[in-house]
């Protein structure tokens, strides 16, 4: 059973509490009384709602109606590697080996990183990844 009750915090504004201590705003009852949710709440003929004691809000119906999520497909490395290039920047190789850049480049012969373009930018070969991983 939820208790509403007035309540000031430390700047001085009105606060809506359920009894048991959660805050509740304004809008928030309102939005509740629009949609229909706070059972045996009703409006006098000046305007103002009157909510029982009692009451507690009720599940939106739009939530009720929504299916039950279906298991994401397995994402493995395999499937991962098959939509990226020939050969992986070293921090895309060293999140997926689940290690840290530094150790990709301080081992440059275990990942036979390799300097491509006119720049020189160290990668490596995904067939290495693969192998490592066992992929």
């Amino acid at each position: 059973m939820l208790r509403y009750m007035l309540d000031t915090d430390i700047k001085g504004y009105i606060r809506l509490r359920t009894d048991a201590g959660r805050p509740v705003s304004f809008k928030t009852v309102n939005n509740w009384l629009r949609a229909g949710r706070l059972p045996g709440a009703r409006k006098d003929d000046r305007g103002v709602w009157r909510i029982p004691v009692d009451a507690e809000p009720t599940a939106a119906a739009e939530l009720a109606t929504i299916p039950p999520a279906t298991p994401a497909p397995a994402v493995t490395v395999a499937g991962v590697l098959e939509t990226m290039p020939a050969y992986l920047d070293v921090p895309t190789a060293a999140r997926l080996l689940g290690i840290s850049e530094h150790a990709v480049r301080t081992r440059r012969e275990r990942y036979r990183l390799e300097p491509v373009g006119e720049r020189g930018r160290l990668m490596v070969p995904q067939a290495v990844v693969r192998e490592v991983l066992g992929a």
